[in-house]
């Protein structure tokens, strides 16, 4: 195992000292290694709420991961009081010490919806947002697909909403979306085209004409065939449509007729 750095004398502050330690946890890839930081940052700091961070995204029983955390938003929660929540709310991530707490609720949300808790996970999603309305962690992405399979058209409506912007999975949720309100056939083609335009290659993979590849992207370009894939996977784009069979039956309708 590589040697740990000595980070104790490099800051007077105990919190500022384990945050650096966990910033080096990070980007540690030996997960002994990086287990032993974050046993030393919860030494100087038991309340370090990205120690437990690190140690929920690196475990594999959901169990152990929704503890982890549950106790990172916990740490979080006991650190900083209502005012605080009261003074930043709607700039959290801009402020640099709420990072950790968000990244612990993109954790927690995840896992619950693994875990089948769809509506705590949603309702997890949708705080991140109350707190910090430019989505800097993209939760909007998974949510909006979540709505769609929990059956709540009105929530996807007020993010399309919120959230008017190209993406291939705001143009698709938009489409989506038309079809299921039984929306007039020459607005539904409207969307269609501005869906289309946004990225060509998501109908391929819906409609099952191309395989979707086993790896993920981890970056895409907007319109790009990374940013379809990532879109059309079972757990975002993918499992909304799913859904709703009649919906990509429709779709294919259209697809047909374009060409």
């Amino acid at each position: 195992m590589a040697k740990i750095i000595n980070f104790e004398n490099e800051l007077s502050d105990s919190i500022d000292k384990a945050q650096d330690i966990i910033w080096y946890a990070w980007d540690t890839e030996d997960p002994v290694e990086r287990h032993a930081l974050v046993k030393k940052a919860l030494k100087i700091d038991p309340g370090c709420t990205d120690a437990y961070n690190v140690l929920g995204y690196d475990e594999k029983d959901g169990d152990k991961r929704l503890g982890y955390f549950t106790q990172a938003i916990e740490c979080f929660k006991k650190r900083y009081d209502q005012k605080y929540f009261d003074e930043t709310i709607g700039y959290f991530w801009g402020v640099m010490e709420t990072r950790p707490f968000m990244r612990a609720l993109q954790g927690y949300g995840q896992i619950l919806w693994e875990k089948g808790r769809s509506k705590e996970a949603i309702e997890t999603f949708n705080y991140m947002l109350t707190l910090n309305p430019s989505d800097n962690q993209g939760v909007r992405y998974a949510l909006v697909s979540w709505l769609f399979i929990a059956d709540d058209l009105k929530g996807v409506r007020k993010l399309l909403k919120t959230y008017t912007e190209g993406t291939a999975c705001m143009r698709f949720s938009a489409l989506l979306l038309k079809i299921l309100e039984k929306k007039d056939t020459k607005l539904i083609r409207k969307q269609y085209d501005a869906a289309v335009e946004a990225n060509g290659y998501v109908i391929p993979y819906l409609l099952k004409k191309k395989r979707i590849p086993a790896a993920i992207p981890d970056h895409y370009a907007l319109g790009s065939k990374e940013e379809a894939i990532i879109y059309v996977n079972d757990e975002y784009g993918a499992a909304a449509w799913k859904t709703y069979p009649e919906a990509l039956k429709a779709l294919a309708e259209m697809a047909n007729e374009g060409k």
